[in-house]
């Protein structure tokens, strides 16, 4: 059984669209400066909760965090601290050309994060500042090849959707 998107022409047209101009315009270097975000649960005593405090931590030195928040984030924190530094970045990368229905054209690659979650030894995490040491320690453990393969295959990913008539994946699914 295949699993496809419900595409429109529309949505088919401009994610082609998107395609071109990333394939066109955004060379190593570019896709090397975006940050990629993502949240990994990491937990003390294994329960979660998602009041519980976020921890950001920047990898490489030449990646400037540009948003923190100091508490609970919530929608309307969200929409005053984080929206608008996310928006100026898209806007001026991507300007109105990012197609809808594309969460497979994401940058984000997870290999990143189980690099990071075998790097973390939460035996010595016993407290809120151990486990916010053991976190920054785990963080400057994370191979430097790991972080530069997860850029290539996003573009490589671009390509292929291109490559594909349909214009997406196929997620193939055995019943």
């Amino acid at each position: 059984m295949a699993i496809e998107p419900k595409l429109t022409e529309e949505h088919k047209t401009k994610r082609e669209n998107f395609l071109n101009r990333i394939g066109n315009n955004f060379g190593k270097e570019d896709t090397m400066r975006i940050l990629l975000l993502d949240e990994k649960m990491l937990d003390l005593d294994e329960i979660y909760n998602s009041q519980n405090q976020r921890i950001r931590v920047a990898s490489r030195d030449e990646t400037e965090i540009l948003a923190k928040d100091y508490g609970t984030m919530n929608h309307a924190r969200y929409m005053q601290n984080v929206l608008p530094i996310a928006l100026e970045y898209g806007n001026k990368a991507f300007e109105e050309h990012w197609p809808p229905i594309s969460t497979g054209l994401n940058p984000v690659d997870y290999c990143i994060w189980d690099e990071f979650a075998q790097c973390v030894n939460l035996e010595k995490a016993t407290s809120n500042s151990t486990l916010i040491d053991e976190l920054k320690r785990a963080v400057n453990k994370i191979r430097h090849d790991a972080v530069l393969q997860s850029c290539p295959p996003w573009t490589i990913r671009l390509q292929r959707v291109l490559k594909n008539g349909e214009r997406y994946f196929f997620l193939n699914v055995v019943l």
